[in-house]
């Protein structure tokens, strides 16, 4: 068996956004999610969009860039990008996908696994169940307890 320590370690020089897309069946009903976190793992950001129906890849790719759009207004100069989604980063390392940001921001794109992205994945789900687009929005206690783990330094296992 093969455990896997997933954590919040990234340069203190720079702000994080983690982004996901969700999908209510195939070509169903689709939300983005996506939250910004400070070099010490403070929160900073929520937030969560209902795309409609649209496939999982277009949800993904909206998560990104609706969040690269918030991180230009938040005046991000340095942003670490993480996804879940291993084909949005694939492309976006070929350069496969046209991404206005390349060019504006030292930004760092990793793929993370499902247990480190969770919290813009409930956001993702959270907008396709609800149908809802929303900013810092009120979260959750076990979201809360997820964040205050995070801040924390403390590991998430994939097992």
């Amino acid at each position: 068996m093969v455990v896997d320590d997933i954590r919040r370690n990234k340069p203190r020089t720079m702000g994080e956004l983690n982004f996901d897309g969700s999908l209510l069946g195939n070509l169903g009903h689709a939300g983005a999610g996506g939250i910004f976190w400070d070099s010490f793992g403070r929160v900073l950001a929520t937030y969560k969009v209902f795309l409609g129906v649209t496939g999982v890849f277009e949800a993904e790719v909206e998560g990104l860039m609706e969040g690269l759009m918030r991180a230009k207004e938040m005046n991000f100069n340095q942003l670490w990008v993480e996804s879940d989604s291993s084909a949005v980063v694939t492309s976006l390392h070929q350069r496969k996908i046209p991404w206005f940001a390349l060019q504006r921001w030292s930004t760092i794109i990793s793929h993370s696994y499902r247990e480190g992205n969770s919290i813009a994945d409930y956001l993702a789900r959270d907008a396709v169940n609800s149908g809802v687009s929303a900013d810092n929005m009120t979260l959750p206690s076990h979201i809360q307890d997820m964040l205050a783990r995070d801040a924390e330094g403390r590991p998430r296992y994939r097992f």
